[in-house]
């Protein structure tokens, strides 16, 4: 899994609390448990989440669950939604 790389953890671990991985859960991307189980584990609500992915199949899953969603194409079409969802 890319975010175990030694070189990924060491910019990943200061700034995220919890790294989840469908692999290391054994569940799908694509099913909305997998984001049920992510927000009871972290101790929110599902519509205090923000999932970004590239994959609509995955956002589908996290909107069924009660996320919100933003579909990535590029770092400043991101960078964009975010600020329209969090004023920063």
């Amino acid at each position: 899994v890319v975010q175990d790389a030694p070189a990924f953890q060491g910019v990943l671990n200061p700034i995220f609390l919890n790294i989840f991985s469908a692999s290391k859960m054994n569940i799908s991307k694509s099913d909305p448990n997998a984001y049920k189980q992510v927000v009871k584990e972290i101790q929110l609500l599902p519509q205090e989440v923000l999932y970004i992915d590239d994959n609509s199949d995955n956002l589908e899953a996290a909107a069924t669950a009660g996320l919100s969603t933003i579909l990535y194409h590029d770092n400043q079409a991101v960078l964009r939604k975010i600020q329209q969802v969090i004023p920063l």
